[in-house]
């Protein structure tokens, strides 16, 4: 593949990383050699502004100065030119540390299609997704934000970026913030963007230092291919994740669109939803209940006869014990024709329709209601049925708005995440059982999102 910049090799950078850890993590068997270009970044984590971790979370680490934004990004910018694919690559923003500054650095990834993905450093974060509906108008159908300033909001529940190291801490908490406020090392290999990122020894109450690197490859039939890979100092529990938000609509398009959205999900069997944490819990069957998506059903009547006006739930996929990567999910908008077929090689996928999000007081929003209201009972209708006090105090809070890209709001059921997740250990009974990372061996995670258009 030709270029038309020069690049550097990353693994002195790696390596220094690593030794300020005090920890070595043997990285034999790491993603073929990367490289990186000339702008300087440091590995170290970002400082967290508005967006502090939970109060029952242990932070190791605090930086003592106050992170400063800025808008102004680095002029320079790359484009590397492949037979099918270009990426550019330019500054998103800088932000300023007690470690001095850093660059966010963007990837805009085109094919030949005109399909667009681009991704951001900061937290490994997707931002945008843009391609044609059935009669070739452009749209972007991911949540996001224009600037660096509003991804460090307390309201932003981790639109677009990688959940980690505990997926599920950050889905049970939607202001836990995980891996989204780090800026991560930026790479390139051949066609594929590589993202590093060295979580250290204690961070948040994780045991091991753990190297994690997000690849993000976008392919010519329009599928965008999203793989995690981990190596550990010593045995820790890792569960990563990609935290898309999307309305096939568009991502400005409110509920009313969300409800026309056809779903089809691979699984015969659920979990309740957010008992994650629970000593030991029971796969419920879906067959004769409202959570029956193996075959296509449209989510706006499903959401209206469901126990909690939504979804917020683990499905374990349907495969055989030989299979590696299979198909989890498609997702269809029938007006504009755009369609999302999801395939991972994890057990399961966790789906939500933005049940949390700001209500947008309209009424024909499907209302929240308490877990023990019979289902279609709208008579005790709350206006947060959620665990977590941050996500209430921004419900009641004047005006109560996540303020998206371009002046977008959004809200409540305006959009949708399937999250590609680690399967339960039924015979312990511990969520993560099945994903303990030891010296040694290697966590890999292989999620492919297939976009296309229905032909008219």
């Amino acid at each position: 593949m030709e270029t038309n910049i020069e690049l550097n090799t990353a693994d002195d950078k790696v390596e220094e990383v690593i030794n300020d850890t005090k920890s070595k993590v043997e990285p034999g068997n790491m993603p073929s050699t990367v490289h990186i270009n000339e702008i300087n970044q440091t590995a170290q984590p970002a400082a967290k502004l508005t967006k502090p971790p939970p109060d029952d979370v242990f932070v190791i680490k605090q930086t003592s100065m106050t992170p400063k934004l800025s808008r102004n990004t680095f002029e320079e910018s790359a484009k590397i030119v492949g037979d099918d694919v270009s990426i550019t690559i330019d500054g998103f923003g800088m932000i300023t540390t007690d470690k001095g500054t850093e660059v966010v650095k963007r990837f805009t990834f085109i094919n030949k299609n005109k399909f667009q993905v681009q991704v951001i450093s900061l937290g490994a974060t997707v931002t945008s997704i843009r391609f044609p509906d059935k009669n070739g108008s452009l749209e972007d159908v991911v949540l996001g934000f224009d600037s660096i300033e509003e991804y460090f909001e307390l309201s932003n529940p981790n639109i677009g970026c990688t959940l980690g190291r505990d997926a599920f801490e950050t889905l049970k908490d939607e202001h836990y913030s995980g891996l989204g406020l780090y800026n991560w090392i930026s790479s390139i290999d051949d066609s594929r963007l590589v993202l590093t990122h060295v979580s250290e020894d204690g961070w948040q109450g994780h045991r091991g230092t753990v190297m994690i690197k997000a690849i993000f490859e976008l392919k010519k039939d329009n599928s965008f291919h999203v793989t995690y890979w981990a190596t550990s100092t010593t045995p820790t529990s890792i569960n990563l994740s990609l935290n898309l938000f999307l309305n096939l609509a568009g991502h400005a398009a409110k509920h009313t669109e969300l409800y026309k959205h056809i779903f089809t999900i691979n699984s015969d069997k659920s979990i309740k939803e957010r008992t994650y944490r629970l000593s030991k819990f029971k796969p419920l069957s879906v067959g004769g209940t409202v959570y029956d998506l193996r075959s296509p059903k449209e989510i706006g009547p499903v959401i209206a006869r469901s126990p909690q006006y939504g979804f917020d739930k683990y499905y374990i996929l349907t495969k055989g014990t030989e299979q590696t990567i299979s198909f989890a999910a498609r997702v269809i908008h029938p007006e504009s024709g755009r369609y999302l077929e999801l395939y991972t090689d994890q057990g399961g996928v966790q789906l939500y329709t933005a049940d949390y999000f700001p209500d947008s007081g309209s009424n024909d929003v499907i209302p929240i209601v308490s877990e023990d209201t019979p289902t279609g009972d709208a008579s005790t209708v709350l206006s947060a049925s959620v665990s977590n006090n941050s996500m209430k105090s921004l419900l009641k809070s004047k005006g109560g708005e996540i303020k998206g890209k371009n002046g977008a709001i959004y809200q409540r059921h305006g959009s949708f995440c399937i999250n590609s997740l680690g399967l339960p250990a039924e015979d312990i009974g511990k969520i993560f059982s099945n994903h303990i990372l030891v010296p040694g061996r290697n966590y890999e995670h292989r999620i492919i999102y297939k976009f296309g258009t229905l032909e008219q």
